[in-house]
């Protein structure tokens, strides 16, 4: 993946690492619980599919294997959290064709990584439940294909910013939640053969819906496991031609929907 990709997840690793220690020691001290870590195993159906004046190219679906790991801070007006996701297989499916046009289809890897930090403000507060508004920064990077021909590697990359709601229900045990944003690509661009797109960003979206199930409750630590459903939405917009000598190239329109599902265990102190 990109020089810096890696530089984002080590960045998010210290981050993590200073606050999780910062956190232990202040917890211990008031014996508050405003600190969550969780994490566990992330799994997707991917479905990219690119277009030319709204016809049919070619497409990649599959199912993706990989991790997801988040950290959060909450008080009583706030919270904040920052989380790493990754994803990889090398058996997704592509349907398309080869330059002169003849129908081809293959299997092929794809791999991504996303990092995301965001924070909101609690506006809306009731007995058992809170409904808060946030606003976000991330970046993804995304490998699509591989260096064999025909199958050609191209690197996707994009900053993006965001704006959701966030709704959770305290009920005994459960808490249930409703998180919705509206995820808007900021400079994106796309890779291949040393040759760089600057293709357009569009706006899309992700809808996730928490589960999470308390199993104990000590002095200084309550742990939990929980389940995530979610759907994301990115839109990506036709670069502009770019010419290698005489010829003209472009990357054309195009979208992914991402059908996923987080299962894992956290603790909060």
């Amino acid at each position: 993946m990109k020089k810096k990709f890696v530089l984002s997840a080590l960045i998010f690793i210290s981050v993590l690492i200073t606050t999780v220690l910062s956190a232990a020691e202040n917890s211990a001290e008031t014996k508050e619980r405003r600190f969550t870590f969780s994490g566990g195993y992330d799994g997707n159906y991917m479905h990219y599919e690119e277009t030319y004046k709204g016809e049919f190219l070619d497409k990649d679906t599959g199912w993706l294997n990989g991790f997801f790991t988040e950290f959060r801070y909450d008080n009583q007006n706030i919270f904040a959290r920052i989380n790493y996701q990754y994803g990889y297989t090398d058996s997704a499916t592509y349907d398309g064709s080869l330059q002169d046009g003849t129908p081809y289809s293959a299997s092929t890897p794809e791999e991504y990584g996303q990092i995301e930090l965001n924070s909101g403000l609690k506006a809306i507060k009731f007995t058992s439940s809170t409904a808060s508004l946030y606003a976000g920064f991330g970046y993804r990077d995304w490998l699509r294909g591989q260096n064999v021909s025909p199958d050609y590697l191209e690197e996707y990359s994009w900053y993006y910013g965001e704006i959701g709601i966030n709704w959770a229900l305290k009920y005994n045990s459960w808490i249930f939640a409703l998180d919705a944003a509206v995820q808007h690509t900021i400079n994106p661009k796309m890779e291949t053969g040393g040759v760089s797109f600057d293709i357009k960003s569009r706006p899309g979206y992700r809808i996730q819906l928490p589960v999470n199930y308390f199993l104990s409750d000590f002095d200084l630590d309550k742990i939990f496991i929980f389940t995530t459903p979610y759907f994301q939405r990115w839109n990506i917009g036709a670069s502009d031609v770019v010419y290698i000598g005489s010829n003209g190239y472009m990357e054309p329109d195009s979208y992914t929907n991402i059908y996923g599902i987080r299962l894992g265990m956290g603790i909060n102190f």
